[in-house]
């Protein structure tokens, strides 16, 4: 008797949970079909208007604009109702002025400059050259005066003038090679211009140098000719000459040879290179 009534109730649970399976694949059935079918509320929110991208015709015209808008946006931006309220009526009368055709110097609206004409002045004709007969004056003889040569006279009464050396002449003349130990100074010629104090013959010199000498040997020279052009003051031109023994040098060494010189005031010392000198041949200890 047991055996029976529980095959009996599986049969039962069985048959149920297939219905309720069929029904719930009919629901979702239903339910995918409703959804991808259009309804009236999706439609309702879709514009019927189709794109255009043409450009907007020409000649239209703004029909209302509502200007208060701009007091509305100052206010989102933090200003109070009262100044955005300013503001925009501000905004709403400069709308109502006509379109400047000039753009303005300045956000106050400042005018900007305009060109003003300016009269062209006439083109005036120039005149044609008009032969004209125009007599070259001969050319007069004029008489031309040489100048006298100027006086040594002196000029104030210091000497504050370096004098110079003009030359100086050597035998043998430079460069040369020597196979004694001497060579002659024949003519040192100095100057010393007006006002002039002189040349005493103690400071006229000719130096040497050489690779052995450690430093310049010096001959001082004696008067040979010359003085003051016109007496004390004046321009002081003289010759000195002299002999040079050399020390120190040695076979194969090269030296330069200098004058120096300096006046009875003080000025200089001046210096005149003469040339150089190789010994042959000898040494000069």
């Amino acid at each position: 008797m047991n055996g029976p009534s529980g095959r009996g109730w599986w049969i039962g649970a069985l048959g149920l949970f297939a219905t309720l399976l069929v029904l719930w694949v009919a629901a979702a059935v239903r339910l995918s079909a409703a959804a991808a079918a259009p309804s009236d509320l999706m439609t309702s929110l879709r514009s019927r208007l189709t794109a255009n991208y043409a450009p907007d015709p020409g000649g239209s015209t703004v029909r209302s604009l509502r200007l208060t808008i701009f007091q509305e946006v100052l206010q989102d931006l933090g200003m109070s109702s009262e100044a955005a309220a300013g503001q925009s009526q501000e905004m709403a009368e400069l709308m109502k002025s006509p379109v400047p055709t000039a753009t303005a110097r300045d956000f106050q609206g400042a005018k900007p400059f305009t060109a003003t004409p300016a009269a062209t002045p006439p083109a005036t004709e120039t005149p044609e050259p008009t032969a004209t007969n125009t007599r070259t004056p001969r050319p007069t003889a004029t008489v031309t005066k040489t100048p006298k040569p100027p006086t040594s006279t002196p000029s104030g009464s210091l000497d504050t003038t370096d004098p110079t050396i003009c030359c100086i002449d050597l035998n043998p003349d430079p460069p040369a090679t020597l196979s004694t130990c001497s060579f002659d100074v024949e003519e040192l010629e100095v100057f010393d211009p007006a006002f002039s104090a002189g040349v005493n013959e103690s400071d006229v010199y000719v130096k040497y140098s050489g690779p052995s000498t450690g430093g310049y040997i010096y001959t001082q020279l004696s008067f040979k000719s010359g003085g003051f052009s016109g007496g004390p003051g004046t321009d002081f031109n003289a010759i000195y000459d002299g002999t040079v023994n050399l020390t120190d040098v040695y076979d194969g060494e090269t030296i330069d040879v200098w004058g120096k010189v300096k006046d009875a005031a003080g000025n200089g010392w001046v210096y005149y290179s003469a040339g150089d000198f190789t010994l042959s041949g000898t040494d000069c200890p």
